[in-house]
C-alpha cells in the first residue's frame, strides 16, 4: 500500500514537472529504483511517459513564436527612459530669465536579423517630435491630437563584403565620429556607408569610414519637351 501511495506520487510529480527539472527528474526515479520502490521497467516507463510530455510542451511553446525559414538569428532590443527636466537661461541682451521644467521620456524599440553570415538588416521605431528627437514630453494632455507618432528610426541593411569591408544602405546610425553638440546621437543618417579595416600587420592596423548622406529627399525635375 505504502508502495503505490509513492508510486502514485512520483507520477503525479512527472505529470507537473518542467523541462528546467528534467534532470532532478531522473535522479529521483533512479533512487527510487535502487531504493526497490520502482522496477526498471516501471521507471523506463516513466521517464519516456515524461520526456514525451516535456517535448509536447516545448513544441507548444516554440509555436507562439516563430521566425521566417530565411534569417539566421534574430534580435528584439529596445529601451525605456523617463527624467526630470531643468532649464535655466538669460534673456540675449536683456534683463529677463527664464525657467523651464518638464518631465522627458524616451520609447525605442528595434529588431536586429542576421540574414546569412554575410548579411545583415536593422530596422528600429523611437517616439518624439517629428522623428527630430526620441524625447518627448508628459502632461501635454491624453486625447488622440495630442498623442506622440511613431517613427521609422533606423531601416537599414549591411553587407559584410569580406573581413576587412563593410557596407550599409538606408536610415542608419551616423557612422562619422562626431560629438553631441554637433550631431546628436538620436539622429540617424539616410544614404550609404563604409567601414573598412585592414590589418596589415600585427602592429598596424589600417581603418576607414565614411558615407554619403541623402539630403536632397525627392528629386524631381521637369523639362518643357
Amino acid at each position: 500500500m505504502k508502495k503505490n501511495l509513492i508510486k502514485g506520487l512520483v507520477v503525479s510529480a512527472l505529470a507537473f514537472s518542467v523541462p528546467v527539472f528534467s534532470d532532478t527528474t531522473e535522479d529521483l526515479v533512479n533512487a527510487l529504483v535502487t531504493k526497490g520502490i520502482l522496477t526498471e521497467d516501471e521507471a523506463a516507463l516513466l521517464s519516456k511517459q515524461h520526456a514525451s510530455e516535456s517535448k509536447a510542451r516545448d513544441q507548444k511553446v516554440k509555436s507562439k513564436l516563430s521566425i521566417s525559414k530565411y534569417l539566421d538569428e534574430g534580435k528584439l532590443y529596445g529601451d525605456i527612459r523617463v527624467r526630470q527636466e531643468w532649464r535655466n537661461a538669460d534673456e540675449y541682451g536683456g534683463d529677463e530669465s527664464r525657467d523651464r521644467s518638464r518631465q522627458r521620456y524616451k520609447i525605442t524599440l528595434g529588431f536586429k536579423t542576421k540574414i546569412s553570415e554575410d548579411w545583415f538588416t536593422d530596422l528600429a521605431l523611437a517616439m518624439g517630435s517629428k522623428g527630430r528627437s526620441d524625447n518627448a514630453t508628459l502632461g501635454s494632455g491624453g486625447d488622440q491630437g495630442n498623442k506622440e507618432e511613431l517613427f521609422v528610426k533606423r531601416a537599414m541593411i549591411g553587407w559584410a563584403v569580406n573581413d576587412w569591408l563593410t557596407l550599409q544602405a538606408g536610415r542608419i546610425k551616423n557612422p562619422l565620429y562626431t560629438k553631441p553638440m554637433v550631431w546628436d546621437k538620436d539622429l540617424t543618417w539616410d544614404g550609404v556607408s563604409w567601414k573598412t579595416k585592414y590589418k596589415m600587420s600585427k602592429q598596424t592596423t589600417i581603418s576607414t569610414t565614411g558615407g554619403v548622406n541623402t539630403v536632397t529627399g525627392d528629386d524631381t525635375q521637369t523639362s518643357n519637351v
